[in-house]
């Protein structure tokens, strides 16, 4: 699975805007260190939304050794998270 999150010019990557591929055999957690600007406080509600996609993208030799893989199914899921100062 590809992870990634939608580029909006109000959050800020402190440390990467990185796109995370895992093997989904195991539950994982990805993070980014963000920080929210903007003018005022109608700018930081209307416009602080991360947004992260997940997508299910051939396998590139990231599973362990034996794990049963599947052929890709054209999965696609976004989600929108509010960011309430």
């Amino acid at each position: 699975v590809k992870v990634s999150t939608e580029d909006n010019p109000n959050i800020k990557y402190l440390s990467a805007h990185a796109t995370y591929t895992a093997c989904i055999c195991t539950t994982n957690n990805f993070f980014w260190e963000i920080q929210v600007s903007g003018n005022s406080a109608f700018l930081l509600v209307a416009n602080a939304v991360l947004q992260g996609k997940a997508e299910v993208v051939p396998a590139k030799g990231i599973c362990p050794e034996g794990e049963k893989i599947y052929p890709v199914t054209n999965y696609l899921r976004t989600i929108a998270y509010e960011i309430s100062l």
